[in-house]
């Protein structure tokens, strides 16, 4: 087991979890509890012998600059993520819930954004569905009012159906044949 506390930029940082490897070659990450002023990540995580993960992750926070000292990145804004993994059919999948509002990550912009998918094959041939739906998004070469979209999967192929409406400027994409 592992726990401490301390400070990061001023503001107080509390972590514990278990660490366990079975004889059988699962390695667990059990009850992580990573707190930074009011931004909380939770979880409980287990990697089998055959390298795919079961367990769940979740993150809340009302403000990311707090990790930004951790993750070495200029961040900021509210979100709220669930992810859990687990195998099926001798693959990796993900369930994925993320909420985020005037996220900022290094210079880039989101004014709110919500993603519900699921992702099957995650370290394969990855098959995922979903929907996703973000406004206010800023980057250095586009301005987007708002995108929508979902992803469906069907057999091998996912189709993405995406309806955006911004500005760009440069080049969307070369083609050399």
């Amino acid at each position: 087991n592992i726990s401490g506390t301390g400070r990061v930029k001023g503001k107080p940082l509390t972590l514990s979890a278990g660490l366990h490897s079975a004889a059988e070659g699962t390695r667990r990450l059990d009850s992580l509890a990573l707190s930074v002023a009011d931004t909380r990540v939770t979880g409980d995580l287990a990697l089998a012998a055959d390298a795919l993960m079961t367990g769940q992750v979740g993150i809340d926070s009302p403000d990311l600059s707090a990790l930004a000292p951790l993750v070495l990145v200029d961040l900021r804004g509210q979100l709220s993520a669930n992810v859990a993994l687990a195998p099926q059919n001798g693959k990796q999948t993900a369930k994925a819930s993320i909420k985020s509002t005037n996220l900022a990550v290094a210079g880039n912009s989101i004014a709110s954004a919500d993603v519900d998918a699921t992702i099957n094959d995650l370290l394969g041939a990855p098959r995922i569905d979903g929907r996703f739906a973000a406004k206010g998004l800023k980057a250095a070469a586009a301005t987007v009012a708002s995108v929508d979209g979902t992803a469906k999967s069907d057999g091998n192929v996912t189709a993405f159906t995406v309806k955006a409406d911004g500005s760009f400027e440069g080049t969307l994409a070369t083609l050399n044949v």
